[in-house]
């Protein structure tokens, strides 16, 4: 029973892991994208933006173009995301401060690095963070870019790998002038998230005949889409759960319609004492949930005790799984749910069975 819960209480924390990370936050945001893939990459025009903000229920639009180069050599790729000041209320979720954002946009070459790219590149606020580029990208002719590190921010929800933020008015001032105002993406903050597939298709359907076709997608359906890119995660977890119940009814069905086969006279004996056969049942019943419950509570124990393992002792097949390390009181309550179940249909044949004997011939052992 332990073993079985164990699986089950993995499982099933996974499953509502991520069907929270599916239906909280980000639900009223969309991505807005270039419809066609090109290369090199050519994105969207930044004049694009005016037009998204004149839709109907939508309440911000932000901005943002990837600048990329490398630090020290090729094998030392940083990636900045330059946005636009619209950004602040796109993604009001975003863990960046009110004056955050406004030393950001009031520096052309300031950037806000979230924690685990601080800790990985070795910055902290007021460090310099230099990039090289190739020959071309900028206007001057120049090849290195001088950041400054204005502050460290938590983790985005949105980046899990850790972000940069930048300022766009930057690259709009330093690159070569056929580079500007294009090669962008947006975010769209909707007013009412309901609508935001509504919103998404009424984009794409204004600029399906432009220059600019556009993709919209919401941020939940993106990231359903991308959780399910190889595997679908409510099969697997339930498939594996539901494997595990499967053991644990079999093996407690088993000892459960032994148990009472072989005292079938020792219930008869009870029956004619003046037991009734309702409170035998409940004997029964409780017979087969007292391992059941302490089982279960043993297993989804123990699986949080494993989640709780440093991410190194954990297979790679696993590891891409498993983002938390934790499970909620909600996975509790389902594992005392299916364990009272799998009693429940443990019992079902051996009360069946008890409520039809027959005492004389119990008694005299046929």
């Amino acid at each position: 029973m332990t073993a079985a819960f164990v699986l089950f209480g993995m499982m099933i924390g996974l499953y509502r892991d991520k069907e929270l990370q599916f239906t909280a936050g980000l639900s009223n945001e969309i991505w807005v994208l270039p419809r066609f893939p090109s290369d090199p990459y050519v994105g969207l025009p930044l004049s694009v933006g005016k037009s998204l903000e004149r839709f109907r229920g939508v309440s911000a639009v932000g901005a943002w173009q990837h600048f990329g180069g490398y630090r020290r050599g090729p094998d030392d790729p940083v990636d900045i995301d330059m946005v636009t000041e619209g950004m602040r209320h796109a993604r009001p979720d975003a863990p960046v401060k009110k004056q955050q954002w406004n030393r950001l946009f009031a520096d052309p070459s300031g950037i806000l690095v979230s924690q685990e790219l601080a800790q990985k590149l070795q910055l902290k606020a007021g460090d310099r963070l230099p990039i090289n580029t190739p020959p071309g990208i900028r206007a001057d002719g120049g090849t290195t870019s001088i950041f400054h590190v204005l502050d460290v921010i938590p983790q985005d929800p949105l980046f899990t790998d850790g972000v940069i933020w930048g300022n766009a008015n930057y690259i709009e001032n330093v690159l070569a002038l056929d580079r500007r105002g294009v090669g962008y993406a947006f975010i769209v903050s909707v007013v009412d998230p309901a609508k935001a597939i509504e919103v998404s298709q009424a984009i794409d359907a204004h600029f399906l005949n432009s220059d600019a076709p556009t993709y919209s997608i919401p941020f939940r359906i993106d990231e359903e889409q991308q959780a399910n890119q190889n595997i679908n995660y409510a099969t697997l977890t339930w498939g594996v759960a539901g494997a595990g119940l499967l053991m644990a009814l079999f093996l407690v069905g088993n000892g459960i319609a032994r148990s009472v086969r072989e005292r079938l006279s020792e219930f008869a004996v009870l029956i004619t004492l003046g037991y009734s056969q309702r409170l035998l049942m409940g004997l029964v019943f409780a017979e087969a949930a007292v391992p059941c419950l302490i089982g279960s509570l043993w297993g989804t124990g123990l699986a949080t005790l494993v989640l709780q393992l440093p991410m190194r002792y954990v297979p790679d097949a696993l590891r891409i799984l498993f983002e938390r390390q934790d499970l909620s009181i909600e996975v509790y309550v389902w594992a005392v749910f299916f364990a009272l179940a799998v009693a429940f249909a443990s019992s079902v044949a051996p009360l069946l069975k008890l409520r039809r004997l027959s005492v004389a011939s119990a008694l005299s052992g046929q």
